[in-house]
């Protein structure tokens, strides 16, 4: 671990804006692709995956060498704090493997984190016969490895599960809950391969895939509270690669961390951890403020629309009785919503949601149906039935289709909604968003340590009670890693047409007035 290169007082937030550029990217990550069989119990082909390659290419640095050309050495704070693993702590590792039954009753391969960490939940809530009855005992990358402190209750071999597949949010309202438990829920496979035992005693050994694998074991430890859903009380969490994020609820976390960059979105302030391993073989978590861009939890599809795709606010940038939409705008915005949950208001403490379908080309003042034998339109009809003027009748609907009358249902933009639950940004950022973007994520070296202590403390808002680091033994010092003797590199020459400039060793700022200000050679 090089104390230059990991010094808070000299990244001024270097390692924040690394983190948060790279959860801007859009690039979408691809699983490889393997054949399978349509059945486990029938035998299938070894999926590959990202979990099984991980080890196969990682090799831990070592330390390039004592500096010989420091000016200087002082003592520097790096954003570090020391894990402390028990000496002979055991874990039975687990590979897993997700099918999913679809609509002609064949399965289909689960690779995708989204899919089947939901999955691996519901499993063991189904099948709790053959897993510790303490959660905090075992812990599921989300993919495709389980790490467990006891055995669990299957063969030494592959052991195939069946059980509903149960892809509801847990932090759904319970009226909706409810009424999708009443569906009768798609099968699912569960393959379960026992792999070597992992013990941290075997550290110290030239193994490294032993251990990246006693790495990857102390990172779930540490991150697993936050990803659980059987582990959260009311606080959720996002995580995005190594960067985990608590959605802002109350007035004062939107106001901390949550800031708005216009155009319907807003830069959450998050928390990056990593388990790292230096060359003395000590371990260290690294953790660092981070950031990236979600869209606005809770807004009126109508102010959505408003906000997105043309970036005003209603009844501040223009009346909405003048806003209009196109093709184009309606593609975009479905391209948007594809996928997530809409609230709709029916009337007083009549709210259900549904999942996005899609939007109409006709506004809610032509969109005709049939009903008891006469046709009326979407704004007339809720105006004689429910009562209700539609403010915005010039725009178009959401269409959902209704099973159990096997026909479109329609619902004006204006009564829907987006809920609260997080979504990622998908998009490219206007050059004003950009630099709101970078500043809203610029820190001060003593804020962003003071920040950083805060987020991991034990009883902050990121690992607070620490339970799994209880159980599992392992203990994480409070305080960040002070290294002594750091070196200070001397200042690099800057050399330009007309000499080279000369640096003042106290400010650390370059005088090119007498040289020039020619580009450099």
């Amino acid at each position: 671990m090089s104390a230059s290169s990991h010094s808070l007082s000299h990244e001024n937030g270097r390692d924040s804006m690394e983190s948060a550029m790279g959860n801007l990217r859009i690039a979408r990550s691809s699983s490889p692709k393997s054949e399978v069989g349509s059945n486990l119990s029938g035998g299938t082909t070894a999926l590959v995956r990202k979990a099984d390659m991980a080890y196969n290419h990682i090799q831990l640095s070592t330390r390039p060498g004592e500096c010989k050309v420091a000016r200087d050495r002082i003592s520097v704070i790096a954003n570090y704090f020391k894990i402390t693993p028990p000496p002979k702590l055991q874990a039975y590792a687990y590979r897993v493997e997700f099918l999913k039954q679809d609509r002609n009753g064949q399965y289909e391969a689960l690779t995708k984190k989204e899919k089947c960490e939901p999955l691996f939940w519901s499993l063991y809530q189904q099948r709790r016969d053959i897993f510790p009855r303490n959660v905090l005992r075992i812990v599921f990358d989300g993919v495709g490895m389980m790490y467990s402190m006891d055995p669990l209750k299957i063969n030494d071999g592959d052991t195939v599960v069946t059980f509903d597949a149960e892809f509801t949010k847990f932090d759904l309202p319970e009226a909706d809950r409810q009424r999708r438990n009443k569906r009768p829920s798609p099968k699912a496979q569960c393959k379960l391969t026992v792999v070597p035992m992992i013990n941290t005693s075997d550290f110290l050994s030239n193994d490294e895939v032993t251990k990246c694998a006693i790495v990857q074991l102390l990172d779930l430890i540490i991150t697993q509270e936050m990803r659980c859903p059987l582990l959260q009380d009311k606080a959720r969490f996002v995580q995005e690669g190594h960067s985990i994020f608590r959605v802002p609820e109350s007035v004062e976390e939107k106001r901390s961390y949550a800031k708005s960059i216009g155009m319907g979105e807003e830069v959450w302030t998050g928390l990056h951890m990593a388990v790292k391993a230096n060359c003395e073989d000590s371990l260290y978590l690294n953790a660092s403020t981070s950031g990236s861009l979600f869209y606005s939890p809770r807004l009126n599809l109508v102010e959505f629309y408003s906000e997105v795709v043309h970036g005003y606010k209603l009844k501040e940038d223009m009346d909405g009785r003048r806003l209009t939409i196109e093709r184009r705008h309606v593609d975009k915005l479905s391209q948007i919503l594809k996928g997530t949950r809409i609230e709709i208001n029916r009337g007083p403490g009549n709210i259900v949601f549904k999942k996005f379908d899609k939007i109409t080309d006709m506004p809610a003042s032509a969109l005709t149906f049939q009903m008891d034998g006469r046709t009326m339109t979407v704004a007339e009809y809720y105006f004689r039935q429910k009562d209700i003027s539609l403010e915005f009748p010039h725009l178009p609907c959401l269409s959902f289709f209704n099973k159990q009358m096997k026909q479109q249902t329609f619902f004006p933009m204006e009564l829907c909604s987006t809920t609260d639950e997080p979504r990622k940004f998908k998009g490219r950022l206007n050059d004003i968003q950009l630099n709101v973007f970078i500043k809203a994520l610029m820190q001060r070296p003593q804020e962003k340590k003071d920040q950083i202590q805060a987020l991991t403390a034990p009883n902050g808002q990121y690992l607070r009670g620490g339970k799994l680091l209880k159980e599992w033994g392992v203990g994480l010092q409070e305080e960040m890693v002070t290294i002594d003797n750091a070196p200070i590199l001397p200042y690099p020459n800057m050399i330009f047409r007309n000499g080279l400039a000369k640096v003042n060793e106290i400010s650390a700022e370059y005088s090119i007035c007498e040289s020039g200000t020619a580009n450099p050679r």
